[in-house]
């Protein structure tokens, strides 16, 4: 992990950036990628010091040069930052052993005794819940791990992504008028940088969520009995099938309404969205296996890596977003970046699906 904090600072630096500023700068991406994660047996007084921290930086970053103000702060500012996101990162990237069986058929029986109402949904919920859960034949599954299981179909996952812009809109609208209260400036300029701002980051929050399906691999075993895959690397194959499938999904699903809002806010003209949308599915398709990329040395499979991995493909995607980058006036670099990083994960694709039974299942292996 700091050999990787290392790593991704040092571009920073070569730009002429402060060092304090650059380590805030990383750390604090760092803290949205895993000190996200919910802790197993965390401590209630943790858990919600980590939630109030986790959106009171949610909330700073859809300030308008929030990335200025970050890599510019005063070195003392910058250190208690890189501390505390640190503090963030270790605690969501540790371990905590969770309930015993004792206990937790104790919390169960407790939970049963207590009276619940169950409201039964009118005629709208249940119509809507069909049409979130409905999926075209050609997109079923059959019995997958819980990590790669898809609850929703493609209008679910439509709904889930315009609820998610919805929100982003109505927080730079919250953030745009607290600004011009402050004086910073008219109300429009600033929603329209800060919406824009908050939606190019939501294909890189998707994939964070989507990267998480390596982290627990132990109930695959018993997939693999259960089906007819035949061999295990066929096995582990239809895993990565179905994952590019969910990629796929999700990525159609957010990245179509945030260039539609993008367009109408004005941030990019409509003549460029439709190849510029094209461009950011082929980085984010190709940017969900960076979490894949320990599959290939048999010695770095571990959990912490496979995270570290996942960050530093969040953190590709930020700063090589195609429409951030066309937006600069670097139309060329958006189109070489986003190739690079799809045929880099195309390629993983196709080279871990063979690894990971010699990583999984060592013994016997084809």
């Amino acid at each position: 992990m700091a050999l990787l904090f290392v790593a991704l600072t040092i571009p920073l630096l070569w730009c002429g950036l402060p060092v304090a500023g650059a380590a805030a700068f990383v750390a604090f991406s760092f803290t949205f990628a895993a000190g996200g994660r919910p802790v197993r047996g965390e401590k209630r007084s943790l858990k919600w010091l980590r939630v109030g921290i986790m959106t009171g930086g949610a909330l700073f970053s859809f300030i308008p040069q929030w990335q200025i103000w970050l890599l510019f702060l005063p070195w003392p500012l910058a250190a208690g930052i890189v501390a505390v996101c640190g503090t963030l990162v270790v605690l969501g990237m540790t371990y905590h052993a969770g309930r015993t069986q004792a206990e937790q058929e104790l919390a169960e029986n407790r939970a049963d005794s207590r009276r619940t109402s169950v409201m039964q949904p009118g005629v709208v919920g249940r119509t809507l819940g069909h049409l979130m859960l409905w999926q075209p034949p050609m997109l079923r599954q059959a019995p997958l791990p819980p990590t790669l299981a898809r609850p929703l179909g493609p209008a679910g996952i439509l709904l889930m992504a315009l609820a998610s812009v919805t929100g982003m809109l109505a927080i730079s609208a919250m953030t745009a008028s607290i600004m011009v209260l402050m004086h910073e400036g008219a109300f429009a300029p600033i929603f329209r940088d800060t919406a824009r701002g908050g939606l190019v980051t939501l294909p890189g929050v998707t994939l964070m969520v989507l990267s998480n399906w390596l982290l627990n691999r132990k109930d695959w075993p018993f997939f693999f009995m259960a089906g007819r895959y035949g061999s295990r690397v066929a096995f582990a194959r239809t895993m990565f099938r179905a994952y590019r499938l969910n990629v796929l999904l999700w990525g159609v699903g957010v990245i179509v309404p945030v260039m539609l809002v993008l367009v109408l806010l004005g941030s990019v003209p409509g003549a460029v969205a439709g190849w510029l949308g094209v461009l950011l599915v082929l980085m984010f398709t190709g940017a969900c296996y960076g979490s894949s990329v320990p599959l290939i040395w048999r010695e770095l499979g571990g959990k912490g890596v496979t995270i570290a991995a996942g960050m530093a493909a969040y953190m590709a995607m930020i700063l090589a977003n195609p429409v951030v980058l066309y937006r600069a006036h670097h139309a060329d670099l958006a189109i070489a970046a986003s190739l690079a990083i799809f045929v880099a994960g195309m390629a993983v694709s196709q080279v871990a699906p063979r690894q990971l039974p010699r990583m999984d299942w060592p013994f016997d292996g084809e």
